[in-house]
């Protein structure tokens, strides 16, 4: 019985920019960002692995400032940031 050959598809990656809301003209900003963070993520994915496509990702948003990682990570009890992803 003869096999198909291996249909490779183009990568694809889902970014979630979080469960809270948004007000005003700050959904249109975090739309744009998640959108820069995917686009991010894709073009890892052209020379890198799947893990790299997601490190990159993560690493945008978190430098974004705008979403709960990284630089806008909520502060610990000193009043430091403590999440970050590999960069």
């Amino acid at each position: 019985m003869a096999r198909e050959p291996l249909r490779l598809t183009p990568p694809a990656i889902v970014v979630h920019g979080g469960a809270g809301s948004w007000e005003g003209g700050d959904l249109e900003i975090a739309l744009r960002e998640v959108m820069r963070a995917a686009e991010a993520g894709l073009e890892a994915a052209r020379t890198g692995s799947s893990v790299d496509m997601v490190v990159e990702a993560v690493a945008y948003m978190e430098d974004s400032g705008l979403f709960n990682a990284g630089l806008g990570s909520t502060l610990d009890f000193e009043g430091h940031v403590t999440m970050d992803a590999p960069s």
